[in-house]
């Protein structure tokens, strides 16, 4: 697989891709706003369960 980085290159129906791309591209953008916040979401409990073992009942919060 050879990868495309100067999309000038190929000149052929241009016009048609660009406008499929813009639509697709917000749409990724868009998920991968919710997967990171999800993500982020699911470390942030780990480090608080991994934290609470080490402290006794009485100091969890």
């Amino acid at each position: 697989m050879t990868k495309i980085t100067n999309p000038d290159v190929s000149g052929i129906d241009l016009e048609k891709q660009e406008v499929v791309t813009e639509a697709d591209v917000e749409i990724v953008e868009k998920r991968n706003i919710r997967q990171n916040l999800l993500l982020a979401r699911k470390k942030q409990l780990q480090r608080k369960k991994r934290g609470y073992g080490k402290l006794p009942s009485s100091l969890r919060r």
